[in-house]
């Protein structure tokens, strides 16, 4: 199985970081491959979308291609990112931006003759893979829950199951700035004995 692990952090002692290398411990490398994509820190840096008249999707084409051919080989993916105003941050919504493309994620469909076309509301997913999400935050996750965890329905609703792919888990840490490393090593170590059993 190989996985494509997605860092969205600028820092690299960051709690993103450590979350995707202690899932990287956990793999059995005999039977798993991974791919890291720290969007900070990759050599092919994609701009921020935009759309020329008449031709879109064709600018920066090649780096699209790139990634996208990086995520196409994964059998799942596993996301890091920090909690900003609420939601992702800005590169990692751009990378979402640029590479889940019209015919590459998802596909409108013709729709049945017998459905109001106010119904056709959502595409055919083409990109069929599990996802894992871990997201940190300084705010208490009850704080959240009062809210009832908006950046949970995005994720779910607008992005992977628009796309096709399947949840497989979503984690939310909260008060990441004043946890103490002994607190940090136990989120640690479940997410290093979680990687065990993909």
């Amino acid at each position: 199985m190989h996985f494509v692990l997605i860092a969205a952090h600028p820092v690299l002692e960051g709690f993103a970081h450590r979350i995707i290398h202690a899932f990287i411990e956990g793999l059995d490398q005999s039977k798993h491959t991974y791919d890291i994509i720290d969007l900070y820190r990759e050599p092919v840096q994609q701009n921020f979308l935009t759309f020329e008249a008449g031709k879109p999707w064709t600018k920066d084409a090649d780096k699209r291609v790139h990634y996208q051919e990086r995520l196409e080989k994964a059998d799942q993916l596993l996301i890091a990112h920090p909690l900003w105003w609420g939601g992702q941050p800005a590169i990692l919504k751009n990378f979402l931006d640029n590479n889940l493309t019209p015919g590459f994620a998802y596909k409108y469909t013709k729709k049945p003759w017998w459905l109001p076309s106010f119904l056709n509301l959502k595409p055919r997913g083409l990109f069929q893979k599990k996802v894992h999400i871990y997201i940190t935050c300084d705010a208490p996750v009850w704080l959240y829950s009062l809210l009832f965890f908006p950046f949970f329905s995005i994720w779910y609703f607008f992005v992977l199951n628009f796309c096709g792919m399947k949840l497989g888990s979503l984690h939310l840490y909260g008060r990441m700035r004043w946890k103490s490393e002994q607190k940090r090593t136990r989120i640690l170590n479940k997410v290093q004995e979680k990687a065990k059993y993909l």
